[in-house]
């Protein structure tokens, strides 16, 4: 019997086992010994793995990704030529390459197993919803340390992760942090859904996603995640298919954004004290608030910059300029005391902006980033494209998986993809 058990269990492995073992660790962000200080992941060292496993295969997947990997190259080349007026902080632009090699790696993967190998995606989705299923069950037993107070398991979680919010009694199932539940529910569970929508998988992911956000709401949930639960509720509302069966999704997607707005707003105190107090009110907020408006001035300081950019990298450039400014906004419109970000961010300069189009201004200007903004437009896949804009509104590493599948998925194999998923 147990031998058997383990057959089962290994069934999906027995092909591509590093791809499929990236896919398990998907979840599993803040381990810690995870190299990142940030989006504390470890999936994305094992699709690296994987790819260079495939070594012979490389040029078959670059041929495959070109139309992808050229625009990528040269966007890079490009904006590197701003180093000549705004030499990089080489530690930064490290940390900075290393995660966009990590991405391509991980869209090198997606083609070495979808479309090199030719690999099926039942066992991938199979994979991922158990892994998401684990996460979850380590969700409940982080609730009930907390309510039972069983601190010796408690200090083995805190051991364990990188960063831990247990001891402020919030559950982070097995991600960075609580408001990282969104991004991998509407950045990954929902996106993969929805491209192998006609899988038998995707009913599974989809009931995974709905179960997530109920148990969510009862483990006070963070601010964003009832922000992003709303707004991606509304994305569907407008983009889905207005047939009959649509316009009720509408209504009845309409009643919850109103219900979860209404119990957002009485039950939650962080809400109330922005919509009285402003954004400064909530410490996280104000923190993404002081990054947004210290870039902002230093972007009206520098025309030119904001223009052409920077350079990959250098989204401390126009931050430092604007931070004097945005700091003392900081300090006179708070009405708390915390300023562990402010004294942070006084003498080391940002690696991260905390919003996708935040860097892109920095790096790539704005022609820049209108110009990948219209690339990754797809009029068939207008749901996609709105989720992938919306997740990276609040983040922006170039390792996180959602860019890269929409890519693979909407860019890449566009007829693929459909014959699987459509």
């Amino acid at each position: 019997m147990p031998s058997t058990f383990l057959q089962r269990l290994s069934e999906p492995f027995r092909d591509q086992f590093l791809f499929k073992l990236g896919i398990l660790l998907i979840p599993f962000e803040n381990f810690w010994f995870a190299p990142s200080h940030g989006w504390a992941a470890i999936a994305p060292l094992a699709f690296f793995a994987y790819a260079l496993w495939n070594l012979p295969q490389l040029l078959t997947s670059a041929r495959n990704l070109a139309r992808v990997l050229v625009p990528i190259a040269i966007l890079v080349a490009l904006s590197s030529l701003n180093y000549f007026a705004y030499p990089p902080d080489p530690s930064i632009s490290f940390d900075i390459y290393r995660s966009l090699g990590l991405g391509i790696s991980f869209l090198v993967a997606l083609d070495l197993y979808f479309g090199v190998h030719r690999g099926p995606p039942g066992p991938v989705l199979r994979i991922l919803c158990s892994a998401y299923w684990i996460s979850l069950a380590f969700g409940l037993l982080q609730l009930l340390c907390i309510y039972f107070e069983w601190q010796g398991i408690i200090d083995v979680l805190e051991d364990l992760a990188k960063r831990s919010t247990l001891n402020r009694q919030r559950v982070q199932f097995t991600f960075t942090e609580p408001s990282f539940i969104a991004m991998h529910l509407f950045g990954v569970i929902l996106p993969m859904a929805f491209i192998f929508r006609k899988e038998p998988e995707s009913k599974r992911l989809l009931f995974l996603l709905g179960t997530f956000i109920f148990l969510a709401f009862l483990m006070r949930p963070s601010l964003r995640l009832r922000v992003d639960i709303m707004a991606v509720l509304f994305l569907c509302m407008l983009l889905i298919p207005k047939g009959r069966k649509g316009w009720i999704l509408s209504g009845i997607g309409l009643l919850i954004v109103i219900t979860l707005g209404s119990i957002a707003y009485v039950r939650s105190e962080r809400v109330q004290n922005v919509l009285s107090q402003g954004l400064y009110a909530d410490p996280s907020t104000g923190s993404r608030v002081l990054r947004i408006n210290a870039s902002w001035i230093g972007h009206e300081k520098d025309p030119v910059g904001f223009v052409t950019g920077h350079g990959i990298g250098n989204i401390w450039m126009p931050f430092r300029l604007g931070y004097p400014e945005a700091a003392a906004e900081y300090v006179e419109k708070s009405p708390h005391d915390y300023t562990r970000e402010l004294d942070q961010l006084k003498n080391r300069n940002p690696s991260a902006l905390l919003s996708m189009p935040l860097r892109l201004l920095a790096e790539l200007g704005l022609v820049g980033t209108l110009l990948v903004i219209g690339l990754l437009f797809s009029r068939r896949n207008l749901l996609l494209y709105a989720l992938l804009l919306y997740v990276y509104l609040p983040f922006d590493s170039y390792a996180f998986y959602t860019l890269w599948v929409y890519l693979y998925f909407v860019k890449v194999r566009p007829q693929g993809s459909q014959s699987t998923a459509s």
